[in-house]
């Protein structure tokens, strides 16, 4: 068995192992809190909690919706998930 790391359960991509302390994985499309796990031939070890998924932003209105081709007004943007 190669060296796998999974995000809540979904397995990671493109996992290099670096050194024998560290390695690399893309990780997966997922939502919330996750559980990351790593598995060897010499067995695995989950932290629990330890990957956040941070939600992309989403824009719900745009005021005023228009404005001059030379730019330079003042736009409201109201959605979710602005902040980092």
């Amino acid at each position: 068995m190669s060296t796998q790391v999974s995000f809540g359960g979904v397995p990671a991509t493109n996992v290099k192992v670096l050194s024998p302390t560290s390695l690399t994985a893309t990780v997966p499309a997922g939502t919330g809190v996750v559980d990351v796990m790593v598995s060897t031939t010499g067995g695995s070890d989950t932290e629990a909690g330890a990957y956040t998924y941070v939600p992309a932003p989403g824009m719900t209105a745009l005021n005023p919706p228009t404005g001059p081709e030379t730019g330079g007004n003042q736009v409201t943007i109201t959605g979710t998930n602005f902040e980092p």
